[in-house]
């Protein structure tokens, strides 16, 4: 038998069908790869959407738990990931083409579950410690990189 519902509804699914219950196991253990983006605004137009979209992936730090992703991508995808609403949205669209970023994923030690509350799905996670850590030098790297100020890694022989 094959079930594919995804993460979130394969659980709920085996347990109202009465299945898989018997090792109390069902729906934990949820890892989710957590990821996030960094971005920098610069004074020179990049315009990430100009020719054959590309990504640069990096796996450098990969026995760190980290992945890099370099993604390019037209206005109206980066419009939906900017923060903000109203004045403040506008604003960082109007400089979209000086916006670069690059995407942090963690393979993450933490783990969650998935339950159902009132039909429909409840998953509860939360970052440990350890991947708490990992996130925050993942935010730093590329950080230090797009900043440029010659401090960190990335001066000290990094292959970025």
């Amino acid at each position: 038998m094959i079930v594919a519902c995804g993460t979130i509804h394969t659980p709920l699914l085996l347990r109202r069908q009465g299945l898989g219950g018997e090792s109390g196991e069902l729906g934990r253990n949820l890892a989710i790869h957590p990821a996030t983006a960094v971005r920098a605004q610069f004074d020179e137009e990049i315009e990430l959407w100009r020719g054959v979209p590309q990504s640069y992936y990096v796996d450098e730090f990969a026995d760190e738990g980290l992945i890099f992703e370099g993604a390019a991508g037209p206005p109206d995808y980066m419009s939906m990931t900017l923060p903000g609403l109203g004045a403040r949205h506008r604003e960082l669209m109007e400089g979209i083409g000086r916006i670069s970023q690059f995407g942090v994923m963690v393979s993450d030690t933490s783990r969650g579950r998935v339950d159902e509350a009132f039909g429909r799905a409840h998953v509860r996670y939360d970052l440990n410690a350890h991947d708490t850590a990992t996130f925050k030098r993942g935010l730093e790297l590329p950080s230090t990189m797009f900043v440029g100020n010659g401090s960190g890694p990335v001066a000290e022989g990094s292959k970025w």
